[in-house]
Order: C-alpha cells, then structure tokens, then sequence
C-alpha cells in the first residue's frame, strides 16, 4: 500500500476518533505528557516515578494480555539477532560504523568526560576502525561484489571482521552501560 504521509496521518488520526478505547488512549498518553512537560520546569521525582510506574503498568498489562504476541515478537527479535550474527548485512555493518564515527567524533570533541571512558571509548573505537579497513582491503584484495551479501558469506576472513566488530561493538555497549551504572551508584551512595 503505497500512501502519503498525509493519508498516513489522516488514517491514524481517523483510527483514535474512531472508538472509545482510541479516544481513552490518546487522552492517556496526552495527559501523561502533559505532567511530563509541566514536571520539567518543577523537576519533581514523585511525578517520574509515578508515570515510570504507569508506563511500566501499561507495558506489563499488554504483555500479560497479549502474551503470546510478545512472546512471538521477543522470538522474531531473537531470531533476527542470530540471523544477523550468522548472516551478516554490509549495510548494518555501515551503519554500526557510522554510529562508531559520530560517537568517536562526540568523545572528541567532549570535555567533561573523564579519562578512563575516553580510553575506553578510544580501544574499542580503534579496533572497529582496525577491523573495518581490514574488511575493506580483503574486499578490494579479492575484488568481491558488495552489492552480493553471499561474496562475503563465501568468505571466512571477510565474515571474521563483520563477526569480531559486531562482538567489539556489543562489548563497547555493555561496559559503557555498566560504567555509567557504576558512576550514577557510586555518585548516589558518596
């Protein structure tokens, strides 16, 4: 179906003034806003854990009621991470260098970080670049066609430097989730 975005909104707009449960959605999650923009002038915690704990709520009475749609969603989701793992995309190895590029630009170009996660961020960085113009010069070496997933899938060296930079990128994502989990507590209980 090949729509407009108008129409788009015109039909998602059409979908909430349609029933009852569409209008007590839109005037849930509009009300929920608004606290949550008059709380930013205020900065009251009672107020974000108390829309915390309703969007967790809501989240959890979709999950219990809908439970086998989760569980096939959380399946899917699975699924497409090994899919990927095993068969990698050069197009989400791009983007995961593009992401890699602006957030070494961002450590740059970041004063208040602090030493220790800007070597961190420096190592990981420098291996991703390191394996992402080893990728490149194997390409360019056997002359593959990039447009053709299955050239690198015939390929253990090309696949071993998609494979080891996904491995490196997740393993950045994990020790920068728990440094700054480290951080925030040690912050909080000083």
């Amino acid at each position: 179906m090949n729509l407009s975005i108008l129409d788009k909104i015109l039909l998602i707009l059409k979908y909430f003034v349609s029933s009852f449960l569409g209008i007590e959605m839109f005037l849930v999650g509009s009300l929920l806003f608004l606290f949550l923009i008059l709380n930013i002038k205020k900065n009251n915690p009672l107020v974000k854990i108390i829309i915390s704990i309703i969007f967790v709520c809501i989240l959890l009475f979709i999950s219990g009621g809908f439970h086998s749609y989760v569980e096939d969603s959380i399946h899917a989701f699975l699924k497409g991470i090994m899919t990927y793992y095993y068969f990698p995309s050069i197009t989400f190895y791009y983007i995961i260098i593009l992401i890699v590029t602006f957030l070494l630009i961002y450590t740059i170009l970041r004063d208040h970080m602090d030493r220790v996660k800007r070597i961190i961020n420096y190592l990981f960085f420098f291996m991703m670049y390191l394996f992402f113009l080893g990728f490149f010069s194997n390409v360019i070496y056997l002359q593959m066609e990039l447009s053709l997933d299955k050239s690198v899938y015939n390929d253990p060296l090309s696949l071993a430097f998609i494979q080891m930079s996904n491995l490196i990128f997740f393993l950045w994502i994990v020790v920068t989730v728990f440094y700054y989990l480290y951080r925030y507590f040690r912050r909080k209980f000083d």
